[in-house]
């Protein structure tokens, strides 16, 4: 076997004609990519010409179009492999351009971005067969911030990958994979938000092709005492071959509650669903889940109280296989309060006291317990026995 690999690279300069066309869509640090606005300078009225129109060769000796950098590069692999009764051999060449700019400012909008372009081709030899193909694989990324210093910065983004690019010429399975989507921010002092969207796609000639988007939503508010959060998500797969999809969505409100340094409570509110059609069965979940935690310890006191309550209830509808339609519905509800005291007489002695409640119905059964709890701790100081110390409790 052997391999023979080298590596092509050219400096910025003129490129070809793909080339500098996509650099004007990505982005360099050096120069704009587009032309300043020309100052609006006042000027006496232009002369007419001999054919009775007034010159504008002063406003276009003012727009100077520029390129910015291109950095070209490029791989080149070759491949060799025998095993006693066949050859394979494959050849792949690869083409690479980069840069980044901004737009009519920095503070406007930046660019930056990728393009890559690969030629694989390969062959197999031996006694009764032969064969031989070729690939063409286009892949590249690219960004835009858009006011990314202000109050609303606005970000979208486009990647593709191709597996024929790769520098191994032996790849089983050929996928393409795409992913392109947009990020929406504002802030202000009280909180901010951020809306999203993120859309990812797979092709291959086996499985077909998958489909996921993604979707998110954040808001924060602060006020004197008071924070809130919510956040909103939503996941949806997708397979088109065999018709599958999944979808998750979640939605939850945090609120943070805190009057004075010694008392603070902490609250949440949360709804996920999740909904699954396969080939195999379907399924249908739903969580609902409330909760509140306090904690207080008053100032120069050696009292610590802590409480709760959460209450939470899952439903699951569910089918088993296809040809047996079997559905099988499940819901369960828990509810719990809980209550917890520490005293500290002093550095040594410990009293703490604690009690809990706890409810759950399930397909209709109710159980519930209960639990308290006392305890004492005493820790006192270590004692030196030489180079070792002595420590005891109970």
């Amino acid at each position: 076997m052997g391999v023979v690999s080298g590596r092509i690279a050219r400096p910025a300069g003129i490129s070809p004609t793909c080339v500098m066309t996509v650099a004007l869509l990505c982005h360099s640090t050096a120069r704009p990519a587009l032309p300043p606005v020309p100052p609006q300078a006042s000027a006496p009225e232009s002369a007419p010409t001999s054919a009775g129109t007034p010159t504008q060769s002063g406003a276009l000796s003012a727009i100077n179009w520029s390129l910015p950098p291109v950095r070209i590069g490029g791989t080149v692999n070759y491949s060799v492999r025998h095993d006693g009764q066949s050859t394979q051999s494959g050849l792949s060449t690869t083409l690479n351009a980069s840069t980044n700019t901004y737009i009519w400012q920095p503070w406007f909008a930046r660019v930056e971005g990728n393009l890559g372009f690969t030629v694989a081709s390969d062959s197999s030899r031996g006694s009764e067969f032969e064969s031989s193909g070729r690939n063409v694989a286009i892949t590249g990324r690219g960004q835009v911030l858009v006011l990314a210093q202000s109050k609303f910065p606005f970000e979208a983004h486009f990647e593709r990958n191709d597996s024929r690019a790769s520098t191994d010429l032996a790849v089983g399975n050929d996928y393409a994979s795409q992913r392109y989507g947009f990020t929406q921010n504002y802030y202000r002092p009280q909180g901010y938000a951020m809306f999203g969207w993120d859309r990812t796609s797979q092709t291959s000639a086996d499985t077909g092709r998958d489909v996921q988007d993604s979707l998110q939503l954040r808001m924060t508010h602060r006020m004197e005492h008071h924070n809130l959060q919510f956040t909103g998500d939503r996941m949806t797969n997708k397979r088109e071959l065999t018709v599958e999809r999944a979808v998750q969505d979640n939605l939850s409100l945090q609120h943070s509650y805190t009057p004075i340094p010694s008392i603070s409570v902490d609250s949440l509110a949360n709804i996920s669903r999740s909904d699954y059609r396969l080939q195999r069965g379907n399924n249908d979940s739903r969580l609902l889940q409330l909760s509140s935690n306090a904690f207080w310890r008053p100032e120069g006191q050696p009292l610590t109280v802590t409480g709760g309550v959460r209450m939470f209830t899952v439903e699951t509808d569910s089918s088993g296989f296809v040809d047996t339609g079997n559905a099988e519905d499940n819901r369960l509800l828990n509810a719990n309060a809980n209550l917890g005291v520490s005293y500290e007489f002093n550095p040594f002695t410990r009293l703490n006291a604690g009690a809990n409640v706890n409810m759950t119905d399930s397909r209709g059964i109710k159980t519930m317990s209960s639990s308290q709890t006392v305890g004492a701790t005493y820790s006192p100081a270590s004692i030196a026995l030489g180079p070792f110390n002595y420590n005891w409790s109970t």
